[in-house]
């Protein structure tokens, strides 16, 4: 029963339809190569993620009762809360859009939650991966460990870069 059209120079900028949903033009710059891109950091991130999670999982299982150093196993940690923050943020941000997606006339209430949410996972995120670094360097750590924690926090750099982007850490409404 709601529909208002915004005017800007005589044309159309956006149209808001009900109480919820924004049909507004993409911003300058959103090109089919830019949405293509976006799409595949998404993609990456969250298959390295959810697949890195699992192998590191049953990696803990597995070595259970190997001899590991305790400055490696502290490393190992850190390492696996880095992959368990950037899987949570992953799927957070998976179920918000599947449910922005599946249903248009959603109201903010109901994604705020989800939004919220990328906030403590942002700063547990950079907490760690400061830890990770600082005992990283005063520590004797493997080069392949070395090598997967910089992906790990080369991938959460992108991952939060896109999220920033499309606008999943704005808190309106």
């Amino acid at each position: 029963p709601i529909l208002q059209f915004q005017l800007k120079d005589d044309k159309v900028n956006q149209i808001l339809v009900g109480h919820g949903m924004d049909l507004s033009v993409l911003p300058p710059g959103r090109t089919i190569p830019f949405l293509v891109s976006s799409v595949m950091i998404l993609v990456t991130t969250a298959l390295y993620f959810l697949i890195v999670l699992l192998i590191l999982f049953i990696n803990r299982l597995k070595n259970t009762k190997k001899q590991i150093a305790p400055e490696a196993k502290r490393f190992n940690c850190y390492h696996f809360i880095l992959v368990l923050l950037g899987t949570s943020t992953v799927l957070n941000n998976i179920i918000v859009s599947a449910k922005m997606l599946t249903n248009h006339f959603r109201t903010f209430s109901e994604v705020k939650p989800h939004i919220l949410l990328n906030y403590p996972l942002l700063a547990g995120t950079v907490i760690v991966a400061i830890l990770s670094f600082n005992f990283m360097r005063k520590a004797a750590v493997s080069r392949k460990s070395k090598s997967m924690f910089f992906v790990t926090v080369f991938l959460l750099v992108a991952l939060f870069s896109l999220l920033f982007g499309w606008n999943y850490f704005a808190v309106v409404g």
